[in-house]
């Protein structure tokens, strides 16, 4: 039995075995171990352990989808983003941008898609079709709808910078402007030329001169040095921003000549007179103030020489005289009836001779402390009106029209216009309280802070930060630079009475009084006193630069309406000095009591009840 077993497995394993050889794999190979499937990676069904293509591939011939959701608006510039949508039933690969049928090389493989067109190579005022182009895992493409882009990158040059007007001292010309707060501003370059009419456009046939470039923000300043006296010579400031694009300030020309010193009293038949602002024009000096109730215009020629006095442009004060491009001057101010107790707001434009064209009047129980010629060619007063700080914007039909107000505040005291339509700083002041509100272009309120103190005067310095002067108590003045957008004072200076202040250059001035008399203070970046002048008695209070490198300066000879008061003007260099010219002497005189509850001089000085000097 068991040899018959034996037998039985032998028997029953060889079949096994002979069945086995016998067997085929899927390729039809017997015995063969070949794994069937499809081996072409670019079909969607391939098999990565095949050894043995059965011819089952399968391929992707569905092109993406692709469509640009990014909404376009006017001429486009500088680096454009496209955004586009796109799927596909198996995977995208990458995006790419098209242009005129050419390839751009503008890519983008990541969702979401973004391609960022560079448009500062491209012709301005040009047409371009605009085509993105899917491509997916599967070589399929696809093309988005065509787009028709103009390009125009003159809507994206840098923003200019204001170049300032170029002063002279000691055979230096001192060359500043104004900064550039563009967030891809690459360098400032100035270029200098030796003969008027050249611009930094084309350097090379406007015989422009590169002579400094600077790639940090704050340095705006430069000076050069061997400046002969009567030299004269032409300079510009180009901006460059990352991409190549550019911008040119106005030009200003700077002349190497000795600043003629002198200083005069210009008094009228022994009335209280004084000066609140003062111009230089080509042929001379205006000074606008009062005397004896009524507005005074004067002018006089380089020297101090009196040209012109006239007191008939009405009863009142003239607070602000500014030129407008085209030679003409205006006035602003208020104007009061004698016995009658009503106030006015007045704008009056004169011809470059002084004779009135024409005299506009607002409403009862308005005021005007003085005005703007803005960038856009708007004629604008500030002031109060009905007890509360207005400003109002004018035109030559007579028509007022009410941009910004804030009846918690007693009057507006001072206003600025920020360069390249960034709006304006409008300061608003009742008792020992300030407030300072920035508005946009079109007065709209973007922000405002509030500070301690009076304000006096108001003004842009070169970085952008103000400078403000404020009373700080009866006699308690300061001169600060203030941050606008905290209020906090960077630097300040105080004295007995300060009413003005100005930037020129790298140092500060400030106008006012002491107990000296008439106080010139000259100050250094930091707000450190390095020059304290006084001119004979009197209050400082309106200046304007000159041509030849020096300030001119109004205000009175005593104290505001004192009889003994006549209008001075002051022509000074950086330093304060006056040259031997300079003798003017006023006595003690009896403070003129007025029934008035105005500020009667009106940009540096307050007289009511609510301040005093």
């Amino acid at each position: 039995m068991v040899k018959r077993s034996l037998v039985l497995t032998a028997i029953l394993f060889g079949l096994i075995v002979w069945s086995c050889e016998d067997l085929e794999d899927c390729a039809g190979v017997v015995g063969g171990d070949s794994v069937c499937g499809c081996m072409d990676s670019t079909a969607t069904n391939y098999d990565s352990t095949a050894t043995s293509d059965d011819g089952s591939c399968e391929y992707d011939t569905a092109p993406p989808t692709v469509i640009i959701t990014t909404t376009f608006s006017g001429s486009v510039y500088e680096i454009v983003a496209i955004s586009v949508m796109v799927s596909d039933d198996v995977g995208i690969m990458k995006t790419e941008l098209w242009i005129d049928g050419v390839a751009t090389g503008v890519i983008d493989d990541t969702e979401p898609y973004l391609l960022l067109w560079n448009t500062t190579s491209y012709n301005d005022s040009t047409d371009y079709v605009i085509v993105i182009r899917a491509y997916d895992t599967s070589g399929n493409t696809t093309d988005s709808d065509p787009l028709t882009l103009t390009v125009d990158n003159s809507l994206a040059v840098p923003s200019s910078v204001q170049l300032y007007p170029v002063t002279y001292q000691d055979d230096t010309f001192m060359i500043s402007w104004s900064q550039n707060d563009d967030d891809d501003l690459l360098s400032y370059n100035l270029y200098e030329s030796m003969s008027e009419g050249g611009t930094a456009i084309d350097e090379t046939s406007s015989g422009m001169e590169l002579i400094y470039t600077t790639n940090t923000r704050d340095d705006t300043t430069f000076t050069v040095t061997g400046i002969s006296p009567g030299e004269e010579r032409y300079y510009q400031v180009m901006v460059s921003d990352t991409l190549g694009l550019t911008s040119n300030s106005n030009i200003e020309s700077g002349i190497g000549s000795l600043i003629s010193l002198w200083a005069n009293t210009y008094d009228y038949m022994g009335y209280s007179d004084w000066g609140n602002s003062v111009i230089e024009v080509s042929d001379g000096y205006w000074a606008l103030g009062v005397m004896n109730g009524q507005k005074r215009l004067m002018k006089t020629d380089l020297e101090g020489n009196l040209i012109l006095d006239r007191y008939d442009l009405g009863y009142g004060y003239g607070n602000q005289i500014l030129e407008s491009s085209d030679g003409s001057l205006y006035v602003f101010g208020g104007s009061n009836f004698p016995n009658s107790g009503d106030y006015q707001m007045t704008i009056q434009k004169l011809d470059n001779g002084g004779n009135v064209i024409w005299g506009s009047y607002f409403d009862d129980d308005s005021w005007g402390y003085g005005g703007l010629l803005s960038q856009n060619d708007e004629t604008i007063i500030y002031g109060e009106k009905d007890g509360y700080g207005v400003v109002y914007t004018h035109n030559d039909s007579m028509e007022w029209e009410l941009v910004v107000s804030d009846e918690s505040m007693d009057r507006v005291k001072g206003m600025v216009e920020i360069e390249n339509g960034g709006g304006y700083y409008i300061a608003f002041s009742k008792d020992y309280e300030t407030k300072i509100i920035k508005t946009d272009n079109s007065f709209s309120e973007v922000e405002d802070i509030t500070i301690s103190g009076y304000c006096r005067s108001i003004s842009l310095a070169g970085d952008g930060n103000l400078l403000i002067t404020l009373q700080m108590g009866e006699n308690e003045h300061k001169v600060a630079k203030l941050d606008p957008s905290t209020g906090q004072d960077i630097w300040a200076e105080t004295a007995t009475g300060l009413y003005n202040s100005f930037q020129l250059g790298t140092n500060y001035f400030a106008l006012g009084h002491s107990e000296s008399g008439a106080l010139f203070l000259k100050l250094d970046e930091d707000g450190s006193v390095i020059t304290s002048t006084t001119f004979g008695s009197g209050i400082l209070s309106g200046y304007s630069l000159t041509s030849d490198g020096g300030i001119i300066i109004t205000g009175t000879t005593s104290y505001w309406n004192d009889e003994q008061s006549d209008t001075p003007l002051y022509k000074t260099n950086h330093s304060g000095e006056l040259g031997a010219t300079f003798s003017l002497v006023q006595g003690s005189g009896q403070l003129l009591r007025m029934d008035n509850s105005r500020d009667s001089n009106l940009i540096p000085v307050q007289i009511n009840k609510k301040q005093s000097d």
